[in-house]
């Protein structure tokens, strides 16, 4: 019998299962803080990663230990009202001298990731605020995000001062229950006082080098409240005073302040391209079809 001219050997590689791990912050020169909430069930305080020992105190009620996304270790629930992580500043007496009073003056970036276990808050859900230690509602600088049930700015997010007058307000967002965002808020200044804002809205697998969500180019620096000069408060997922109702709904992982505006996040980690995958071969001709898989927009 003829040997046919065409000798089909078939193959067959199946591909493995990807799965997208995102990659914790790290540390570098321009680094001010870094909570990685990998602690435990019940823990009392988050350990500062930054290098400078700014360790936070977990408030009453926060749920530690919550798993995170692949990769990333643990997280944290805002579960109500004082259930938040806050840093004093007592370091520095005059808060005025506090890096978190100085933060907004220079380029800098906060970023952080949150995921919403429910979407049916009536106030603003605060991300993270900078305040005098005597005050509770006034903020010298805060990110939030409106409700979604405002007709006008719902889901936007709103970085400033709580007084309204010195506000940034993104265009609407369309958050998901249950799914983690990457969130960043960079200023890169430009001297005289003026800078450029620019707000990234991320999901898991996006490019580590995203598009801003929204800008605003040379507008002037936000301001901080210049008469108090009591030491300075980080809060973390609500505003001062923990109040229930202004608090973040849902879970917080990752949260990193930096000295520069940033523009790349290697913390998206995204897919890796192309994918191979051997389907066979026809006369020693191997036939190689690379797949690819495109990240999803925010």
């Amino acid at each position: 019998m003829k040997t046919p001219f065409f000798a089909v050997v078939a193959a067959l590689v199946l591909l493995p299962t990807l799965l997208l791990a995102q990659s914790p912050y790290t540390t570098n020169g321009s680094t001010l803080f870094l909570y990685h909430f990998d602690e435990g069930a019940s823990s009392s305080t988050a350990a500062d990663a930054s290098g400078h020992g700014r360790t936070a105190n977990y408030g009453s009620g926060s749920i530690t230990g919550v798993p995170g996304q692949s990769g990333m270790g643990n997280a944290f629930t805002v579960a109500g009202g004082g259930a938040n992580p806050e840093w004093v500043d007592s370091a520095n007496p005059n808060g005025q001298n506090s890096p978190l009073y100085q933060l907004a003056a220079n380029s800098f970036t906060v970023e952080m990731w949150i995921r919403f276990d429910d979407l049916a808050a009536t106030s603003n859900s605060y991300l993270f605020t900078i305040h005098p230690s005597d005050q509770v509602l006034a903020a010298d600088f805060s990110l939030s995000i409106i409700p979604q049930a405002n007709l006008t700015f719902g889901g936007a997010l709103s970085v400033g001062d709580s007084r309204g007058v010195d506000q940034i307000i993104t265009p609407k967002i369309a958050w998901v229950s249950g799914e983690w965002y990457h969130i960043a808020v960079t200023y890169e200044a430009k001297g005289g006082g003026v800078g450029d804002y620019r707000f990234y809205v991320n999901r898991a697998g996006d490019d580590a080098e995203p598009m801003p969500f929204h800008q605003v180019l040379n507008r002037a620096q936000l301001q901080m409240m210049g008469g108090n000069t009591n030491p300075r408060v980080l809060d973390i997922g609500n505003i001062g005073g923990g109040y229930g109702s202004t608090r973040f709904r849902g879970t917080m992982d990752e949260f990193r302040i930096s000295n520069t505006a940033l523009t790349q996040f290697s913390t998206l980690q995204p897919v890796p391209e192309p994918t191979s995958m051997l389907l066979g071969s026809i006369a020693g001709v191997v036939f190689l079809f690379r797949l690819r898989r495109h990240a999803r927009e925010a």
